[in-house]
């Protein structure tokens, strides 16, 4: 009894974490999103900004499905997790890209030209 109530706690504490550090992703991508539009040149990848969506909605429907779900299985979490983990790896790729693409966009006067000063 005490290590299923252990166990539930510490995937309570990881989700709760999970979606935490994703709404803090949401933010990130939609202010990055809304400076680079003013740009021109820049390139606007959405996938940051739909990966961190998809996550938010699935951990939480894990998260709070009723015991005997399918949600709750094990094997499915181990394979939906490791498929939002292959997302975060290609946001993380297309948002790398898309920085150094600014920077040659931007060029000598790097941030300074997104303010025009």
């Amino acid at each position: 009894m005490h290590n299923s109530v252990t166990l539930l706690l510490a995937r309570c504490f990881v989700f709760g974490g999970v979606i935490g550090i994703t709404l803090v992703l949401i933010e990130a991508e939609g202010y990055a999103a809304n400076v680079l539009a003013n740009t021109e040149g820049a390139v606007i990848s959405r996938i940051g900004l739909a990966t961190s969506q998809l996550t938010v909605v699935s951990i939480s429907a894990m998260a709070f499905s009723s015991t005997g779900s399918f949600l709750n299985s094990i094997l499915f979490e181990i394979i939906w997790l490791a498929i939002l983990s292959m997302l975060w790896l290609a946001a993380a790729a297309l948002t790398s890209n898309r920085l150094l693409l600014l920077q040659q966009t931007l060029g000598a006067d790097g941030c300074y030209a997104l303010n025009g000063s």
